[in-house]
């Protein structure tokens, strides 16, 4: 058996992401140090497990135990010697196939039950640009903050599930044993139409559902409601209806019947016309 680089070996674990390690340590007189370790490394999504044994002397890995390979492995020659010796240890090597399920399956059941606790995604959905209806725009659905990785998210319009000029980022890390995703959906906004992102994750009994248009609260965004104008022309027309009032009140009260007259045929044609004063 040849010696495997270290750095070779281990380069092909990248994927694994979970890992459960019980270690031993003997010290042995004159100051060496031999330390010996259960590791059990899981995949994304808990299926598949890789068990280790791992002997490391001196703070050096001399042999390791992969359950992929079902033997024994040595990184120089004094360890090469010993993986042998280990390999033809029938009972030894029965043992190891064992403890895969004895060690890692149930170590993974124990820490689901106490830690393994699905975390609910946040979403949101926003216009990446202002768009009138009628042109071409582009919604994000932000979707972050859940646990495990796996989720679905898909668009619909008024209901129907949109399966064109649609994209997703991958899933990506948080840092934090978190992840989050964004979607985005190439459209042309339709007044009053109901563009919905779904997300369907392990932590939630049905999907999410979140409506463009609707913010934090609840409520219709103003450029649902009012499309065509902006915060300033809203305030400035509701100071134009108080104005009026205030000018009809007064005609009415100096003139009486007369002053009825005036505002239903001349000064009502002239608010509700383009003409201006």
């Amino acid at each position: 058996m040849n010696s495997i680089d270290v750095e070779t070996f281990q380069s092909g674990l990248k994927w694994w992401n979970l890992k459960f390690v019980i270690t031993d340590f003997l010290f042995i007189a004159g100051g060496y140090v031999v330390q010996g370790m259960y590791d059990c490394e899981y995949s994304d999504d808990m299926k598949d497990m890789v068990f280790f044994v791992k002997n490391v002397f001196n703070q050096k890995l001399c042999t390791i135990y992969d359950s992929r390979v079902g033997k024994y492995i040595g990184f120089a020659e004094h360890c090469i010697k010993d993986a042998d010796h280990f390999n033809n240890q029938a009972w030894k090597m029965r043992l190891r196939r064992i403890q895969v399920e004895t060690v890692c399956r149930y170590n993974l059941i124990w820490c689901s039950n106490h830690f393994y606790t699905p975390v609910p995604p946040i979403v949101k959905v926003h216009q990446t640009k202002p768009a009138d209806y009628g042109e071409r725009s582009m919604l994000e659905c932000s979707v972050w903050g859940f646990f495990p990785k796996e989720v679905s998210v898909s668009w619909l319009r008024d209901g129907v599930e949109v399966t064109t000029d649609v994209a997703s980022t991958d899933v990506m890390a948080n840092g934090d044993w978190s992840y989050q995703l964004h979607s985005y959906l190439e459209f042309t906004p339709r007044k009053w139409e109901r563009v919905t992102c779904r997300v369907d994750h392990r932590s939630l009994r049905a999907g999410l559902e979140v409506d463009w248009g609707k913010d934090e609260s609840g409520g219709e965004n103003l450029k649902m409601l009012m499309p065509h104008m902006t915060l300033l022309s809203k305030v400035s027309f509701l100071l134009t209806i108080f104005n009026i009032s205030v000018v009809c009140r007064n005609i009415i009260m100096a003139t009486g019947l007369l002053g009825y007259l005036f505002i239903a045929t001349t000064a009502l044609p002239l608010v509700f016309s383009p003409i201006q004063c």
